[in-house]
């Protein structure tokens, strides 16, 4: 912002006819007052200029003032999560931790002052639930969706607090891993998505499980490993806004299938232990080869996602990433197959949050392991 300052410089010039004879009582008190006069109306002039010079800066102040950057205005507006003191009710508790200190910076929640503690499964009461992340990988994740930050950032960085090592999940439930895109070629196996580097193999890659398949033992305590392969798969295609669609009906069942194969590789456990998906996507879902949205019916992920809970009772929470009507009104559908009741509609980092938070609060009074 500029802003003008200064004053203006009024001149005054007198001039005098020098004569011979001296002047008269009447001309010097003629020359006094002209010179009076000059001299009252440069000093009104230059007040005059003097005010108006204030007033211009006082207004302009105050326009700077009320356009600036709002972040530290104690008002929490669009794109921030906090503001100075204001933290909208949040704390390290509200977010998943155990305690400490949770603080503001640059209006951005910061959550490096909170603690967490991560006891294995065989310090808790009970037995920790088992948490499937099924990450929407289609390239429209790279539309901005606010302060110059993609779907997909956004998504990472929520789920990386709630899932990584210092979220609850992380530290109070076993957490699985997997993005998905489409199959470009269904009736063949081990299909690959041209152009994509991030391990999608026939529509989905499973990026962290539950438990090592060689010797069973369960990844306790695995947020990190969470946490790092989020930066590990990438963004969709380095950004590129097409070539990988959403067929999320093969995502749930993947996750269908990777339940089934733990339930048998831990038989002593097999239908005492808790499960639960949750879903983040931004788009309506779409058939195997990822370019028709809503079709066709027999690929409608509410499909699998009621299968899940009716028979198993397995809740798909859904979270819908943007603001696209379609896409909610997919995520509803699954939500309430999947016995969840309703997506969430997360259009800005802080209702992301939220919606997490909601998520572990609802998982935490089913599934509660009761853990130190």
């Amino acid at each position: 912002m500029l802003r003008r300052s200064g004053l203006a410089c009024l001149l005054s010039t007198s001039c005098f006819v020098a004569t011979d004879d001296p002047p008269t009582a009447d001309e010097v008190g003629s020359e006094d007052t002209t010179e009076s006069t000059d001299t009252t109306d440069t000093t009104t002039d230059t007040t005059e200029t003097e005010t108006e010079t204030e007033t211009e800066t006082e207004t302009e102040t105050e326009t700077e003032t009320e356009t600036g950057d709002p972040c530290g205005n104690g008002v929490i507006e669009q794109g921030e999560e906090c503001d100075g003191d204001n933290f909208a009710g949040a704390s390290c508790e509200l977010l998943g931790f155990d305690g400490g200190m949770l603080a503001c910076v640059d209006c951005m929640l910061d959550v490096s002052g909170c603690e967490v503690t991560c006891p294995t499964e065989a310090e808790c009461a009970g037995l920790k639930p088992n948490v499937a992340v099924i990450l929407d990988y289609s390239t429209s994740m790279n539309t901005i969706m606010e302060a110059d930050q993609t779907r997909w950032e956004l998504s990472v960085a929520s789920l990386q607090v709630h899932f990584g090592s210092t979220g609850w999940f992380g530290s109070n439930s076993h957490v699985s891993l997997m993005h998905f895109g489409h199959d470009p070629a269904p009736a063949s196996v081990g299909t690959i998505v041209p152009n994509d580097d991030s391990g999608l193999v026939d529509g989905q890659s499973l990026d962290v499980a539950w438990y090592d398949p060689r010797n069973l033992p369960w990844n306790d305590c695995n947020g990190a490993e969470i946490a790092q392969a989020l930066i590990d798969i990438g963004e969709p295609m380095d950004g590129l806004m097409f070539g990988i669609g959403t067929w999320t009906k093969g995502a749930l069942e993947a996750t269908k299938d990777l339940i089934f194969a733990t339930k048998a590789d831990h038989l002593v456990d097999m239908n005492q232990r808790f499960y639960a998906n949750v879903l983040i996507t931004d788009g309506a879902w779409t058939g195997v080869d990822g370019t028709t949205p809503l079709a066709p019916a027999s690929e409608n992920p509410a499909i699998t996602a009621a299968d899940l809970f009716d028979n198993q009772g397995i809740p798909t929470y859904v979270i819908v990433i943007g603001n696209d009507a379609a896409a909610l009104m997919a995520g509803n559908e699954v939500a309430s197959a999947g016995g969840t009741g309703t997506a969430f509609m997360a259009n800005s980092s802080v209702a992301l949050d939220q919606a997490f938070v909601a998520v572990r609060n609802d998982v935490q009074g089913l599934a509660d392991p009761g853990c130190p």
